[in-house]
């Protein structure tokens, strides 16, 4: 009887108090962060989800969040007054990055204190949120050291890295893509070990420019690559900068034919152009100056337009001599404008010779052509007398 009524108030005892315990209120927690990463600066939201899945109701719910390093929230506390069983409610805090954060793993700590029908009860969780300094580089001031470039120099290409981000950048490698238009002389890869945000770092590679590249403007990519501060974020851009490459000009100016000029008389002249370099010449201009007074040449200026590699074009001149000069040869000076494909102006000044004859140089070559022109009739009156006697003596 004993034994019978010592297990009847264990099992008593056991049955009172998982009653008691299953009339505990048990609150669960849980959350969405809608950004998996914000930038300093940035903001985003996080949803909590309270959830009573329980049989009794909770009560007097205090919700305490407190922000981790770098962040700020639009709330630090709310409070439900009840929450019933089987039931959930769902809150938001809006969580923003200090503009001067840095890249790291942050969080927001959430305590949640409540009451059930016994006591108070509490718990806490932290919520991951990452922080993010984006590092962005960019070229800038690129320039060499020579601007004329032509093909078979060697120049030097520099120009700086800008961080333009909100991130240091790690471990920037700076490289320039393969090419038939140079050879990098010394190393064709640059690294730095950082780039802060709102510096520039200089970077500067030697070229040997193809020796038989066409005169052109070229893009050389340029590509970098590199990492965030944490070193788990990786970037890479290309970023280009132009080449041009000059052509070189060389031209003659010669006397291709001229009429026997006497002094006193006049005749013409006629020049040849010849654009022997290895690049079109626009726009050409020939301006003409006698290095005497007693020299008169017209036109004094001729437009040819765009002369091509390897061309040539003419000019005529007309040529007055006065009465008082001497016969002789005598300069005239050709000046020679004109831009090359970019728009740049070049000028130039050639020497070619006139040559003067004397007066009677014009009346012997006229004399001559009246002697030949009576040889020529005396010879064909002599050859039909002959034939006509001939004809009489048969």
């Amino acid at each position: 009887m004993k034994r019978s009524w010592l297990m009847l108030v264990v099992i008593a005892f056991i049955f009172f108090l998982n009653s008691t315990l299953a009339q505990e209120a048990s609150l669960l927690l849980s959350w969405q962060v809608l950004d998996e990463k914000i930038r300093p600066g940035g903001s985003t939201t996080v949803l909590l989800t309270l959830s009573n899945p329980s049989s009794i109701d909770a009560r007097s719910i205090e919700i305490y969040i407190t922000p981790g390093p770098y962040l700020t929230t639009s709330t630090k506390y709310q409070k439900i007054d009840r929450l019933n069983s089987g039931a959930s409610q769902e809150t938001s805090v809006i969580v923003t990055a200090d503009s001067n954060a840095r890249s790291i793993n942050s969080y927001l700590t959430v305590k949640v204190t409540y009451y059930d029908n016994h006591s108070k009860k509490e718990f806490s969780a932290n919520i991951p949120i990452k922080i993010r300094a984006i590092p962005l580089l960019q070229l800038i001031n690129a320039n060499y050291n020579s601007t004329f470039i032509q093909p078979g120099d060697m120049v030097l290409l520099s120009f700086d890295l800008a961080n333009m981000g909100d991130g240091t950048a790690k471990d920037v490698e700076v490289s320039l893509g393969e090419s038939n238009l140079f050879v990098v002389k010394g190393f064709s890869k640059k690294f730095i070990n950082e780039v802060q945000v709102g510096r520039t770092v200089s970077v500067s590679f030697s070229l040997l420019i193809n020796p038989f590249i066409n005169p052109g403007t070229y893009s050389i990519p340029v590509y970098l690559t590199y990492t965030d501060e944490t070193k788990s974020e990786n970037y890479s851009a290309t970023e280009y900068v132009d080449l041009v490459i000059s052509g070189d000009y060389t031209f003659l100016v010669i006397v291709k034919s001229q009429d026997v000029i006497p002094v006193g008389g006049e005749g013409s002249v006629t020049l040849k152009v010849v654009n022997a370099g290895n690049q079109e010449a626009r726009f050409l201009t020939l301006r003409f100056y006698p290095k005497t007074s007693l020299l008169t040449i017209t036109p004094e200026i001729t437009y040819i337009g765009n002369l091509k590699s390897d061309d040539y074009d003419t000019v005529k001149l007309k040529v007055m001599t006065s009465e008082n000069m001497l016969p002789g040869e005598y300069p005239l000076e050709v000046e020679l404008e004109y831009k090359d494909l970019y728009g740049k102006s070049y000028e130039e000044r050639h020497l070619v010779y006139v040559k003067i004859y004397p007066p009677e140089a014009l009346d012997g070559k006229l004399s001559s052509g009246l002697w030949f022109s009576v040889g020529l009739t005396i010879l064909l009156c002599t050859y039909f007398s002959v034939k006509k006697l001939s004809k009489r003596k048969r």
